[in-house]
């Protein structure tokens, strides 16, 4: 879902992503008083990355290259909140848009619950994400899954995702003004399911 350079290899950028959630970690412990769900976690961290292959997601470089800063400012900027949905519930959060932005980032995350053993779909709670603004929606960026090469090295095409934990919404040259997020439950089992989402604006150089 994420990259990050290490000289040696996968051992040490394993290491480096490890040591950026740590920072993390303390960094909103040291805010809050307490510690976080690991699920705000890999939302600061997937929200924040610097997108290093094709546009968006893919099945090489993920959502990006970590970027530690990016990701403590996040925290820092409280640019991120969380909430809980249950069967076919909608849960609606607005955000502002400033002036001269060049990019929205938005991201959900949730921990999923265990799905059964030889279950043939490991998602258990399917949540959706979207963006409006005005008459505009925006689904996530989601990946051709099909088992050839010309489609897994296709380009991330927006959609409805049912096999994530993890849901991704970019706009590039968004527009001044309010924007909303809903989270839906398509599908929980139970009691509700919370969920963490991040968001940034990049201004243009």
């Amino acid at each position: 879902e994420v990259i990050a350079f290490g000289d040696a290899g996968s051992s040490e950028s394993a290491a480096l992503v490890s040591g950026v959630t740590a920072v993390l970690q303390q960094t909103f412990k040291e805010k809050f008083g307490h510690l976080p769900d690991a699920a705000l976690l890999k939302a600061l961290l997937i929200n924040s990355a610097e997108d290093a292959g094709r546009p968006e997601v893919d099945f090489e470089t993920g959502f990006g290259s970590v970027n530690a800063f990016g990701a403590v400012e996040g925290l820092l900027s409280d640019r991120f909140f969380s909430g809980s949905v249950a069967q076919s519930e909608t849960r609606s959060h607005q955000i502002t848009i400033p002036p001269a932005t060049a990019l929205l980032k938005v991201t959900l995350v949730w921990a999923d619950p265990p799905a059964a053993p030889l279950a043939v779909k490991s998602l258990v709670h399917d949540l959706d994400l979207n963006l409006t603004a005005g008459s505009q929606t925006l689904l996530p960026w989601i990946l051709n899954t099909d088992a050839n090469l010309n489609a897994l090295r296709a380009p991330a095409q927006r959609g409805i995702d049912r096999l994530n934990n993890v849901e991704q919404i970019t706009l590039h040259g968004p527009t001044q003004g309010t924007y909303e997020i809903a989270v839906e439950g398509l599908e929980v089992a139970g009691a509700d399911q919370t969920y963490y989402v991040a968001y940034e604006t990049r201004r243009g150089l």
